[in-house]
């Protein structure tokens, strides 16, 4: 009777252990930001296998402008621009440790760079 018990509790380890943990990356907002400018949210995988993201560009109240789940192979990036002026920051969803990853909202008016702030 008390090996049943045991099964469960081993069968509930395996399956937890076996979850892959998602981590949540965010940049600030950028103050005053006019609607002229565009916003791109960049990221970089430096695991050393393939990993699933999911990128959101989010106006000030939160809501999503555009969303984008890839595969994003090891060392390499991958950028989602807004189409229109109204996404303010990014959200990045992220396999595993935020370590392995780096990310930055980038904001440019006219095809010149204006600001960049990095996701933590």
């Amino acid at each position: 009777m008390r090996t049943f018990p045991s099964l469960a509790a081993s069968a509930l380890l395996a399956l937890i252990a076996g979850t892959a943990q998602a981590t949540v990356l965010s940049s600030a907002p950028i103050e005053g930001y006019p609607s002229d400018q565009t916003l791109s949210c960049n990221i970089v995988n430096l695991n050393i296998m393939q990993r699933t993201v999911t990128v959101e560009l989010l106006d000030y109240s939160g809501d999503a402008v555009a969303t984008e789940t890839f595969g994003l192979l090891p060392n390499h990036g991958h950028a989602v621009a807004s189409a229109s002026g109204s996404a303010a920051w990014c959200r990045f969803t992220v396999d595993g440790s935020a370590r392995s990853y780096r990310a930055v909202a980038v904001y440019d008016k006219d095809g010149k760079y204006t600001t960049a702030i990095p996701a933590q």
